[in-house]
């Protein structure tokens, strides 16, 4: 989801300290639709099925911090199926930049949305700080299987901030948390089979992680929604009411 973050990166630089909500639908062929919601494109029934199996989001929404009661007002919408919340890590792994990692912030991802296809291992336990399940793409360029051990490093807030700032990635190398991270698992998701997988696919660490090292690695976006709707009028009207929800709930940009 690289270029995804990539894309935020410019509207945030432009608007950084204030509400910001971001809509990217990211579907099946690759295509990415800032600020909209694009119409359903015909599928076959494969991919249909393969999407239901996963639990895929249709949504992704960048949002500053909210209180979590605007969050459950948001998960009661009609047409809303399921929500799940993640803090985007702007991170290298195994040495290569990546901005598609993210830490859960509540127990959906993985389980009412996201529930990516194991091909391999086990899925990392939640409480468990030095586990993870890394996308098939992620596995592939790096030659990964289940048992090896993966480098995450972390860009700093600071970092993150300057580049938002300046437009520019020329922070250096990243100078947050260095963790090393057991494979458990290897996943397949329907993002895998777009663009997103061309660059690894998105990785999510587990909730310890984020609770141990989120707070000090840098975000483009303090929350991110990965929202499953039952279809494109619901996920309009989602983000119209997200964007209405967020700018007077006294959101932190």
């Amino acid at each position: 989801m690289r270029a995804a973050w990539f894309v935020a990166r410019s509207q945030l630089r432009a608007r950084w300290g204030s509400v910001i909500v971001l809509t990217l639908v990211v579907g099946i062929t690759g295509a990415v639709v800032l600020a909209t919601v694009a119409g359903a494109r015909r599928t076959s029934s494969a991919t249909t099925r393969f999407r239901n199996e996963t639990a895929s989001a249709n949504l992704t929404v960048f949002v500053p911090d909210v209180d979590p009661a605007v969050i459950d007002q948001l998960r009661a919408l009609p047409g809303v199926q399921t929500i799940g919340v993640a803090r985007q890590l702007m991170s290298t792994v195994n040495g290569a930049l990546t901005g598609g990692v993210g830490a859960p912030v509540d127990d959906n991802i993985g389980v009412t949305v996201d529930r990516s296809r194991l091909l391999d291992g086990r899925r990392p336990a939640q409480q468990r700080v030095h586990e993870v399940a890394v996308p098939e793409g992620l596995a592939k360029a790096n030659g990964l299987r289940v048992g090896d051990s993966i480098t995450m490093h972390g860009y700093t807030p600071d970092q993150v901030k300057t580049v938002i700032e300046t437009g520019s990635f020329d922070v250096g190398h990243p100078k947050g948390p260095e963790v090393e991270l057991r494979v458990v698992g290897i996943t397949r998701s329907p993002a895998d089979l777009s663009f997103e997988g061309d660059e690894g696919g998105v990785m999510f660490t587990t909730r310890a992680f984020g609770e141990k090292y989120a707070g000090r690695i840098g975000s483009f976006a303090a929350q991110v929604l990965r929202v499953r709707t039952v279809d494109s009028d619901a996920a309009r009207n989602f983000v119209r009411v997200a964007r209405a929800q967020t700018a007077t709930a006294g959101a932190e940009g």
